[in-house]
């Protein structure tokens, strides 16, 4: 039975799950110490921009060679 008003419980944390226990262990979204996850970030841009030249050749070569070989298959299915 509960009095009236206000009353306090004690507190039981929810079990976490791995994702949680990671996040919590890594301090990625600590308020304390927001820098590291502004370091995340960071390093996920860099990266980003380091790669996406090499990833647009790589889609430009891929895209020319089956321009190409499509092509190919024209000429040959329309030769006598």
């Amino acid at each position: 039975m509960r009095p009236d008003g206000r009353s306090l419980r004690p507190f039981a944390p929810p079990l976490l799950g791995e994702v949680e226990r990671n996040l919590a262990e890594t301090h990625l979204l600590d308020p304390d110490h927001p820098e590291s996850m502004d370091e995340a970030f960071t390093r996920t841009r860099r990266v980003l921009r380091l790669a996406l030249p090499y990833a647009l050749s790589a889609a430009s070569l891929a895209l020319a060679a089956i321009l190409l070989v499509r092509r190919v298959r024209r000429r040959v299915t329309s030769s006598p």
